[in-house]
């Protein structure tokens, strides 16, 4: 049993000094890791950043578009009451139009009239009233 008993210490002790990492062994090892997640950290960071501004851009351009098509919106409706009422003046002036061609066929046709009265003038003979023959005043 010494023979196990010494046997098991020193595999016992080449374990516990062979197997152990120092602490300068550790962090020489760990540096460069420690390292590059930092580099990924502070990338990250910058990233997040990066988001953040471009949201606020975009939000900043949403607003300015939005603002944009609601006067798009106000003008085009102001346009349209405008063309409504250019529309309403145009019938109007159309049923003006009309009545004024109406009256104008009708001056046209008395015009006409009157020169047919004017140039008969000329010709109108005067004729004596007829005579009226009545029965009770017949002697002959």
């Amino acid at each position: 049993m010494k023979a196990f008993l010494m046997t098991a210490c020193i595999l016992t002790g080449a374990l516990l000094a062979g197997g152990c990492a120092t602490k300068k062994y550790v962090r020489n090892t760990t540096a460069p890791v420690q390292a590059k997640v930092d580099q990924v950290g502070e990338q990250a960071t910058q990233n997040t950043q990066q988001l953040k501004n471009t949201q606020d851009q975009v939000k900043q351009v949403d607003e300015r578009a939005q603002s944009g098509i609601s006067a798009a919106n106000e003008k085009a409706s102001t346009a349209d009451q405008h063309a409504g009422g250019a529309m309403n003046k145009a019938n109007q002036a159309n049923q003006l139009a009309g009545q004024a061609d109406q009256k104008s066929d009708r001056n046209a046709q008395a015009l006409a009239g009157l020169r047919d009265t004017v140039a008969n003038l000329d010709d109108y003979n005067c004729k004596p009233p007829p005579r009226c023959r009545s029965s009770s005043t017949n002697t002959s």
